[in-house]
């Protein structure tokens, strides 16, 4: 899924408590494992009825976690307030959802890139790129222009600097799949399962 260009990778939990077969038991660890492992928490409380015995253990669990609370069927009659929350969700982000208004989806995801994306200077047209090979690239051609860069300005034969936007060039090749090697080409490949 995307949110105004930030890419996220969304993890619907199974429930999290009193597993009651063997496979139940599994789907509980996974959810446990996502939980502990989430850059953002997303905790939906039906707030139609009563909080759970699930319900208290999840904002217990969750809450040394970033994480934004999500007040869900705002178009039902109201059971659990936000006053009514313990103590421990005073700072948290909240938003009042239902799924049946447009607007409060958009509310939703407008508070989920609030939470993951915390810095002044997004713009919706820069470029995202979330391929470890790709990241790597770039990190390596941004190495060697900055090593061509300090060459020039030491004023050494620009044949060294040459040497380094090459080694620049070749990297951004490996992304945009010109001149690309046979070992990368087998790498690439061996991470993909491709029909005859």
């Amino acid at each position: 899924a995307q949110i105004k260009g930030v890419p996220l990778v969304l993890v619907d939990t199974a429930g999290i408590l009193e597993p009651r077969d063997l496979i139940e038991e599994e789907a509980i660890k996974r959810s446990h494992q996502s939980i502990d492992g989430a850059d953002l928490i997303l905790l939906v409380l039906d707030i139609s009825r009563p909080l759970s015995d699930e319900d208290l253990f999840l904002l217990e669990k969750t809450k040394d976690s970033q994480r934004l609370i999500v007040l869900n069927k705002s178009d039902l009659k109201k059971v659990v307030g936000e006053d009514q929350l313990p103590g421990h969700c005073a700072g948290n982000a909240m938003v009042s959802i239902s799924t049946l208004q447009k607007d409060s989806l958009e509310r939703l995801e407008t508070e989920i890139f609030n939470a993951v994306w915390q810095k002044d200077d997004y713009a919706d047209h820069r470029i995202m790129v979330s391929n470890l090979r790709h990241v790597a690239a770039l990190k390596m051609a941004h190495s060697s222009l900055a090593g061509a860069m300090e060459i020039i300005e030491q004023e050494i034969a620009w044949e060294f600097a040459s040497e380094e936007i090459k080694q620049a060039v070749n990297q951004l090749d490996g992304i945009t799949g010109r001149n690309i090697d046979q070992d990368l080409l087998d790498k690439i490949f061996s991470q993909f399962c491709i029909g005859k």
